[in-house]
């Protein structure tokens, strides 16, 4: 699912930069929008926010996926494609006969109607918001799904006696439950590989998606893969090394 999320994003940056190309080479008898336009400020505090964060993130040492980056394409996109919209030229050329005089052309609006899209395009429109929307429920449904049931498969280890920093149930638990802030390289390394950033943690139990070699079986966990529908499975193992 996240390589869909990742062909789509670049199908999207792609069509984006076309429009700002097509926007650009305007057709003859045009003139570029106005000089001064302001750019919306929730749209700035947003962008400048992102990009803060993201390299405050670098200089105390944080890790940065690539996915952080996703959502300044619409927020760098947007006002590029404000700044290219076109308007009629402000005068038209004078016919034969006519008086020389400039004749000034109403302003048109940047807002097409929808008299004047394209049914293939208002079509191409519905059927890619539709794409969206169910992908992105579909990822944000499973991923919950399955965070929510490996809290709950660790909870149930605790409840037993384990302690919280010997399980690794992924990169939440083990944040939430170490004392000790996140320094790569600080600790084991375990199945998930986020152990190794954790110096307090040992990874003795491991809740994963998938059976792990040379660990003995404790439990298996079924849980819906969407929330409401599916199926899936966790493997709850332990270390011959506890």
């Amino acid at each position: 699912m996240w390589n869909a999320v990742l062909v789509l994003t670049c199908l999207s940056a792609g069509l984006l930069v076309g429009t700002a190309v097509q926007a650009r080479l305007r057709a003859p008898g045009q003139t570029a929008a106005p000089r001064g336009r302001r750019v919306d400020p929730l749209t700035a505090a947003a962008a400048g926010l992102l990009v803060a964060g993201t390299l405050g993130q670098a200089l105390i040492g944080q890790e940065i996926y690539d996915r952080y980056l996703i959502t300044l394409v619409p927020l760098l996109c947007g006002p590029l494609l404000g700044s290219l919209a076109a308007r009629p030229a402000a005068t038209s050329a004078a016919s034969p006969g006519a008086s020389a005089t400039p004749r000034a052309v109403p302003p048109r609006s940047s807002s097409p109607s929808r008299a004047s899209v394209p049914t293939t395009s208002r079509w191409a429109g519905a059927v890619g918001l539709v794409v969206v929307a169910a992908l992105s429920w579909s990822v944000t449904a499973s991923t919950l799904a399955r965070d929510g049931a490996q809290w709950r498969a660790a909870e149930r280890l605790v409840a037993r006696g384990v302690s919280a920093t010997d399980i690794d149930a992924g990169f939440e638990w083990l944040g939430w439950h170490s004392s000790r802030p996140m320094v790569t390289g600080s600790g084991v390394v375990g199945a998930h590989g986020y152990t190794s950033s954790f110096a307090d943690t040992r990874a003795c139990y491991t809740v994963s998606q998938s059976p792990l070699p040379d660990m003995a079986m404790v439990e298996t966990v079924h849980y819906p893969r969407f929330a409401v529908a599916g199926s899936s499975t966790l493997w709850v193992q332990r270390s011959a090394d506890c």
